[in-house]
């Protein structure tokens, strides 16, 4: 996303969906753990 290209609504529908969405909890939750396993971001 860059800034100034979408309105406030848009903005805040998004930063919405980042906060309630479950699978990117999930996917935050497997990142932190990979991290503190010290094998990095790892696809």
């Amino acid at each position: 996303m860059k800034p100034g290209k979408y309105s406030r609504s848009q903005l805040e529908e998004k930063v919405c969906d980042l906060l309630t969405n479950p699978l990117y909890k999930q996917r935050a939750a497997t990142l932190g753990e990979q991290i503190r396993s010290e094998k990095g971001v790892e696809e």
